[in-house]
């Protein structure tokens, strides 16, 4: 709630992102979920009740011991980069301290299967499918070079994207995944902060063919130029047709 996610938004990306708003991806997002509010009151208001109170300096401290972590970002992702530095402002605003932590992108890799951190800005490519939600999220993606690097674990939710994903019903799946989206939203174990838009440029003699929404490479083998728009360059490596 002290994060001001849609001014980051335009910070960082202007007009070429998107809030992110949940833990699955743009294509499959489930606009009915109730995300928390940018609220600094209140967020105020809840770590006062947690006993985390303000010091003179402003900064918030329990029994002694400070409210302070470490963020950790790959130095390769500028857009990261640039959001630690705005995460660390904000949340000074409220009295946590975020002490960043910049890496190259294999230690980062490294240190995140290890478990390793305190919090970290990670980038999530999940399956074109409800169900990659598992990978992520679920208790079964818990280990080393998993995907549920946090290790985010609520019986609730697995039970509820099990069923998901087993069933039949279309409709009925849909209320699963509903319900727990809103779970994982209402434990906040990550904030999800953008989803960047994928900008492209190709000639008008291209063809492309199944751009997917998880991948627009991922079917590049199949794009194609018509015959009568080729140029000598696009016949390069090209075999002369057998008869």
């Amino acid at each position: 709630m002290a994060l001001d996610r849609q001014a980051m938004l335009h910070n960082v990306f202007d007009t070429l992102g998107t809030l992110g708003s949940g833990p699955f991806p743009r294509a499959l997002a489930d606009t009915t979920i109730t995300l928390p509010p940018f609220d600094r009151a209140r967020a105020a208001a809840l770590l006062d009740s947690a006993g985390w109170r303000a010091g003179a300096d402003g900064m918030r401290a329990k029994s002694g011991r400070p409210l302070a972590f470490r963020l950790s970002a790959p130095t390769s992702s500028r857009p990261r980069m640039r959001y630690v530095v705005l995460i660390q402002e904000q949340l000074k605003s409220v009295g946590v301290r975020a002490d960043i932590e910049s890496m190259d992108i294999s230690a980062f890799i490294a240190r995140n299967e290890a478990g390793d951190f305190d919090a970290a800005m990670m980038s999530t490519n999940t399956d074109p499918s409800p169900s990659g939600i598992r990978q992520n999220w679920a208790s079964e993606g818990i280990g080393k070079g998993l995907q549920n690097q946090v290790s985010y674990s609520n019986p609730r939710f697995d039970a509820l994207a099990d069923s998901a994903s087993k069933s039949f019903d279309p409709v009925k799946a849909k209320q699963y995944y509903h319900r727990a989206y809103q779970t994982i939203v209402d434990d906040a174990p990550a904030v999800w902060l953008y989803d960047p838009l994928t900008i492209g440029g190709l000639h008008k003699r291209i063809r492309p063919e199944g751009v997917r929404a998880d991948g627009w490479w991922v079917n590049l083998p199949d794009w194609w130029i018509p015959g009568n728009e080729r140029i000598d360059r696009d016949r390069i490596g090209l075999r002369s047709a057998q008869p």
